[in-house]
């Protein structure tokens, strides 16, 4: 007759062998320490080089400090087209860049909203700036590219708000060159 272990026989076994392993992992020496895996090193340096592309700076304490890398409207970048950078919302420090193709006639209104997930990015920022610039050079259109507030030090909904905002802000003809060269039915 085979007979089954019953909870008590088992409880038996179970427990000097749980003993011996906590007397094992606790008072051994833990002098060496252990090999740290080169994933972890890679992982670190592509984090770090996210963060250079994103322009931030993680500290150590978890906060995150933002460098806005500024781009300032030349003559040099483009002789066919002018720039100007003209206020939304002071309060919210929201603005927009304007770009403007030299051109005699009303111009149909572009309104660049520029992306990054709504927490990275902005209107100075050189990437934008540059394609805004060829943009209204080959499509002949008034560029107004917005520069809303940014999370995570505004939480959302505030880049919603600030993109409606501009909205208005360009269908009520706010702005001079808006009102004097873009074509607010286009």
């Amino acid at each position: 007759m085979i007979r089954l272990a019953t909870p008590t026989s088992t409880r038996v076994i179970f427990l000097p062998l749980l003993l011996l392993i906590c007397t094992i992992f606790f008072f051994l020496p833990q002098t060496q320490k252990l090999p740290q895996p080169k994933m972890a090193e890679s992982l670190s340096r592509r984090y770090s080089d996210a963060y250079k592309r994103m322009f931030l700076i993680p500290r150590p304490d978890g906060t995150i400090t933002r460098i806005i890398p500024v781009v300032f409207p030349t003559a040099a970048t483009s002789t066919a087209l002018c720039y100007k950078d003209s206020v939304i919302n002071q309060v919210n420090r929201t603005w927009a860049r304007l770009f403007l193709p030299k051109s005699g006639t009303k111009l149909p209104i572009l309104v660049f909203i520029h992306g990054g997930g709504f927490v990275n990015g902005g209107a100075a920022d050189p990437v934008h700036q540059s394609l805004c610039a060829e943009a209204a050079g080959r499509l002949g259109v008034l560029i107004v590219s917005v520069n809303y507030r940014l999370a995570p030090e505004n939480r959302l909904p505030a880049a919603y708000d600030d993109v409606l905002e501009a909205l208005t802000w360009v269908r009520d003809g706010k702005d001079e060159w808006v009102r004097q060269f873009g074509d607010l039915s286009r």
